[in-house]
């Protein structure tokens, strides 16, 4: 995908690294909400920037983001999973937590 356009008429536009074929890159029509990604497939981070709100997200080996966090390390949220994926377990940046039980 390289663009999509929403009911409204606004536009988003994709960009990708040849190499990985990672999405490095989206903005919308003129520049909106524009994010840059960049990626480091080893240690399982992807760091946004470009916006107002740069984040970096930290994901485990099925590619499940189970931790936010702002550039200066504040937490804004965490996530555990089960063998089949299911989300078991969520906290804020605040501490508050919630469990999920699955029968």
């Amino acid at each position: 995908m390289v663009k999509t356009t929403l009911k409204n008429g606004v536009s988003f536009y994709y960009d990708y690294d040849p190499e990985t074929g990672w999405c490095r890159k989206t903005w919308g029509d003129g520049g909106l909400h524009t994010v840059e990604l960049r990626v480091d497939l080893e240690q399982r981070i992807t760091w946004l920037t470009g916006n107002e709100e740069p984040r970096i997200l930290r994901w485990n080996e099925d590619g499940i983001v189970v931790r936010e966090e702002t550039p200066d390390g504040i937490v804004l949220r965490t996530c555990e999973v089960d063998e089949d994926q299911y989300v078991v377990a969520e906290a804020n940046g605040a501490g508050e937590a919630t469990r999920y039980e699955y029968l």
